[in-house]
């Protein structure tokens, strides 16, 4: 193999969506990556890294649609999505198809018999 870290297959390897990878101007987290990927880094600091680019909002769903995502992405930090996560579903309610094991079921009336 002949190609270095940081071409286009690279990118691919690492997840970074195809709006980041093909934008046209230089895209911050393209040229420096390594800043995006430190451990323990501020919400201040990842807002300051993203701070200017035109994908932020495209980049924060990005990563909001992938809890597996490390990182900054979108002006966020991996605790801050978690969090934005979590009040999304607070806000909206557990998925239409049911909850997780493990969280207290309403009790619904079926007919005659109650059933959880």
């Amino acid at each position: 193999m002949s190609g270095a870290l940081g071409t286009r297959p690279g990118l691919v390897v690492l997840g970074v969506p195809g709006f980041v990878r093909d934008a046209p101007a230089a895209v911050p987290c393209r040229t420096s990556p390594d800043a995006y990927f430190v451990e323990g880094v501020k919400p201040a600091a990842a807002r300051a890294l993203c701070s200017g680019c035109g994908y932020l909002v495209a980049c924060r769903a990005f990563a909001l649609a992938r809890p597996g995502l490390v990182g900054v992405w979108g002006g966020t930090t991996w605790g801050e999505r978690g969090r934005m996560r979590r009040a999304a579903v607070v806000e909206r309610g557990p998925p239409a198809g049911g909850v997780k094991a493990g969280v207290s079921l309403v009790r619904v009336r079926v007919g005659n018999r109650e059933s959880r």
